[in-house]
């Protein structure tokens, strides 16, 4: 046992233990989730140092590392104790045991100091030591304290691990890990929050830092049938690593029944084939499987000219044509750390400069404050400083958005507001803590998830928040004035403890109780009335269905509503009009259009728009890269063909009962125009809806055929472009109420489009650029608008993130242009506007058809490459000679 290094002493002699990214709160006497680090009496100790129990010599390749000095051996070493609790693991025996068998018993097999493990190392003729079997993190401060010894001689260090490092484990232990297989168990939330009990954001952000750190690295999934096997997951995978460094290895592994999960049986090996065509596909260079006999996937490949370089058995390796590093036939490098000589690292160099390495953990926070620039959200504001009101949100699941959403649009309409105040919504993802100190108002609204923990887009400010030392910071945050609203079953009380004086709770009606203190009332009482009131629901709502009665309309006699008055407004009370717009789906922004132009010159069959929209007064706040999403609506003559098949009547007022996705009272006509998507292929799961509402059996013989033929399907639906008007068209027996066919008809979806335009320019407008598709619904609504029509929209952020702070290649084909132009407004705002001199390297590759009738944009592109905000162009232009000219082969060539 040895004291740890990585923990944080609190009150009452509790300890926060920082060596995993759960950072448990662990209470005198008690051990973590991991079961092997324990308070004692205020002080973190680690029980396993010195207590491996496992210490064998493996080929490197069971690890599995393949890239990492191939044939090589490894002293592999383990404890006790997992920070995960994985049902299906395949070393449940040593990861679990700690969690129902006493840790003193557990760990009287060896006791070997580090040095003596470096010896160890040394007599066996080990190149490396692999940290394994169990999860090494939970043991890191053992770890690195024979990682620094090996490095003395020579010898080199791997972890197989979990991913679920802290920062600050990874910031002390980069210096001495040389590679890392992490295990990237699935691509979804769900499968790591049910199966292990963790989340997956943590993994996925650290497998990026182990690869910017230099860090060698390999991935290895574990396919289990039924819970991440499908094509969609295997495929977010492969994609993950790819937009990575594609040349990172993915070991793709075979499941066999271990510990609680019972049933699954074994990965078929087609299983493992189709997850390396899916991984090739993506394409990831070096593919391999595991716990399968399969020679083809058990090879390394070149990957310009596919000659074999590696041929493996299981263990046995035989290296045939790899020299030096690099390919015998093509000569091409071959990424690798294959000898102490021949290295072709994944990045440039492997990063072991303490600053170095906390300057890629902490990019913000390693600036100094001369260094640092505050990010004014209130820049143009009227009002006072002391009336600009910042509302900040961190979310998981995106409950939080909504109600901060709701809370921000009651406070910027409300009378007793609207006119005093200013107000701002940010993502706490976007927002950086270090702005807090200069801010006067802000409400936090937080969910939490799991224990307790904080959603991943508001773990930055918690941790800036706790490493605050109230002794020497005591007036830090004295000038800001903060109310905090928290969604969830628990909160952590050490988290909203900071400056207590002046915290303020915002209470929602709709949502949760919080009590006085600022934590949740967990009222079991309310729950299980809560559960009662349910199953009575649900017991009515059959009731209804067993009397055919689905839906339930009330006809108003007169479209007017009166609205009921504004309430006023009580900051520690307050209760939300769920009536007031949002800006989404349900409550679009109201936009005009102001210009609409053609881009592409002399062409009668092909259309190309530009449509710049106002949005003053929208409060949209937009980077280059977000989305304009755009809410369609059908044409006339569609909807007077469906009311006319339905015979309906347009002028008619209606609202449902109970509420669905048809929330507003409105007219027949409306809702056909803007909520049911009439001209989208028919699905087949609505065809068997309307299969029981045809009366006439060679009809009801031609619907079952299209149902299952699916050939048949794709010709008369698909190939024939037909909707829902014709097929209501087409089969004349089908009688449906509108009550029936509202159950059926599927919503029409909004339309994302990439904006093209920065908000430097303007901030008050915003474009788009479309390419007018023949049968597309979206782009004919937009082409057959005129100037001054409104349009219903709204934004939405993207993870599509473009930085024109950091050199740049911006590739792109026709409208893929549109997110880079408003990159290259932005740069000739700076250029113009702020005389900015100096732009980071940036090339531009652009393709289409023909340079005289498709080059869309083409004076701004030739401005900014004559203003050299653009370094150099480069242009394709498929159709303007025999050969086709296309902007991919432009962009290898000039690499």
């Amino acid at each position: 046992m040895s004291e740890c290094t990585l923990y944080r002493k609190l009150d009452n002699k509790r300890v926060r233990c920082v060596c995993c990214s759960i950072k448990c709160v662990i209470n005198n006497g008690e051990t973590g989730e991991c079961g092997v680090r324990k308070n004692r009496n205020g002080k973190l100790y680690l029980e396993v140092y010195n207590r491996p129990n496992a210490l064998h010599v493996d080929p490197i390749e069971k690890k599995p590392l393949m890239h990492f000095y191939p044939a090589s051996k490894a002293l592999s070493l383990g404890t006790v104790g997992c920070n995960f609790r994985c049902s299906f693991c395949q070393n449940w025996h040593l990861s679990q045991a700690s969690r129902t068998e006493d840790i003193e018993k557990l760990t009287l097999k060896y006791n070997i100091t580090p040095k003596e493990i470096v010896k160890m190392a040394i007599k066996k003729g080990c190149k490396v030591i692999a940290y394994t079997y169990n999860e090494p993190t939970i043991f890191a401060e053992y770890a690195i304290d024979i990682a620094k010894l090996a490095h003395e001689k020579n010898i080199k260090n791997v972890y197989v691990s979990n991913g679920y490092q802290s920062v600050e484990t990874i910031e002390a232990l980069a210096p001495y890990l040389d590679g890392i297989n992490v295990d990237l168990k699935a691509f979804t939330s769900r499968f790591y929050h049910e199966l292990s009990g963790v989340r997956l954001s943590p993994v996925l952000s650290n497998i990026k830092r182990w690869h910017d750190l230099g860090v060698w690295i390999e991935v290895t999934t574990l396919i289990i049938p039924g819970e991440n096997d499908s094509d969609e997951e295997l495929t977010n995978i492969a994609k993950f690593l790819y937009n990575i460094n594609p040349d990172i290895p993915w070991h793709i592994s075979a499941y066999k029944d271990a510990y609680k999960m019972k049933g699954k049986g074994r990965t078929q090996l087609s299983t493992i084939i189709r997850a390396y065509k899916i991984g090739k596909k993506i394409g990831l260079h070096h593919i391999y499987s595991g716990n399968v006999r399969n020679s083809e996937t058990e090879r390394t490949y070149c990957p310009n000219c596919k000659k074999i370089l590696i041929e493996r058995s299981r263990f046995k390796v035989t290296i045939k044509g790899l020299k030096h590093g690099c390919c015998k036939k093509c000569n091409t490098p071959i990424i690798g750390i294959w000898s102490d000589k021949s290295q072709n690292r994944l990045v440039k160099t492997k990063i072991t400069n303490p600053k170095e390495i906390h300057s890629i953990l902490y990019p913000e926070e390693l600036k100094e404050d001369n260094e640092y620039t505050y990010t004014n959200y209130f820049k143009g504001s009227t009002v006072e400083k002391e009336k600009q009101i910042l509302i900040l949100y961190g979310t998981q699941t995106g409950t939080t958005e909504q109600v901060a959403n709701q809370l921000y649009q009651l406070l910027i309409h409300s009378e007793r507001t609207k006119n005093s105040f200013d107000f701002r919504i940010i993502d706490l993802e976007d927002y950086n803590p270090r702005n807090l100190p200069k801010e006067r108002n802000i409400i936090l609204l937080s969910s939490t998830h799991g224990e307790g923990e904080p959603p991943d887009n508001c773990v930055r400010l918690f941790n800036y928040l706790e490493k605050i030392d109230i002794s020497t910071n005591a007036n830090l945050l004295e000038k800001l004035k903060f109310a905090i609203f928290g969604l969830g079953n628990r909160i952590k009380e050490q988290k909203i403890k900071i400056h207590e004086s002046k915290l303020k709770v915002i209470y929602i009606e709709s949502k949760r109780n919080i009590s006085e203190n600022g934590k949740m009332k967990d009222n079991k009482k309310k729950k299980k009335k809560k559960k009662e009131r349910e199953k009575e629901k649900e017991k009515e709502k059959e009731k209804e269905k067993e009397k055919g009665m689905e839906m339930e309309m009330e006809i108003e006699k007169e479209k007017g509503i009166e609205k009921e008055k504004e309430k006023g407004m009580d900051i520690e009370n307050l209760s939300l009009n769920r009536d007031n717009k949002i800006y989404n789906s349900i409550n679009p922004f109201q936009s005009k259009l102001l210009i609409k132009k053609e881009l592409i010159k002399s062409s009668n069959e092909r259309s190309c728009l530009h449509l710049e929209f106002d949005i003053t007064g929208s409060n949209f706040h937009y980077n280059c890269g977000d989305h304009v999403v755009i809410l369609p609506k059908n044409p006339i003559e569609i909807v007077d063909k469906i009311a006319n098949r339905l015979n309906l009547n347009v002028e008619r007022v209606f609202k449902v009962v109970p509420s669905s996705r048809f929330k507003k009272i409105k007219t027949i006509g409306e809702c056909l125009e803007c909520d049911c998507d009439l001209t989208s292929a028919v699905k087949i799961s609505i065809l068997k809806r309307l299969l029981k509402y045809a009366h006439k059996n060679n009809e009801k013989n031609e619907i079952k055929k299209l149902i299952q033929n699916t050939e048949f399907y794709n010709e008369w639906m698909i190939n024939n472009k037909r909707g829902f008007v014709d097929v209501l068209g087409y089969f004349q027996s089908i009688e449906l109420s509108f009550e029936q066919f509202l159950e059926i008809v599927p919503r029409l979806a909004p339309r994302y489009y990439s904006i093209s335009s920065s908000p430097k320019s303007d901030q008050n407008k915003i474009n788009i650029t479309v390419r007018v598709v023949e049968h597309g619904l979206c782009t004919n609504y937009l082409k057959n608008l005129k100037t001054n029509d409104f349009v219903n929209l709204y934004i939405q952020k993207s993870s599509f993130k473009i930085d024109h702070n950091n050199p740049s290649i911006l590739i792109a084909t026709g409208t893929g242009l549109a997110p880079f132009r408003g990159m290259i407004q932005e740069l000739l705002y700076l250029k113009t506007n702020e005389n900015q001199k100096k732009f980071p390297k940036s090339l531009l590759f652009f393709g289409c058809r023909n340079k005289e009738i498709d080059f869309i944009y083409k004076d701004e592109i030739e401005k900014a490459v004559n203003l050299d905000v653009i370094s150099n162009s480069f242009f394709a232009f498929s159709r303007d000679q025999q050969e086709k000219n296309l902007c991919s082969a432009k962009s290898i060539r000039a690499g």
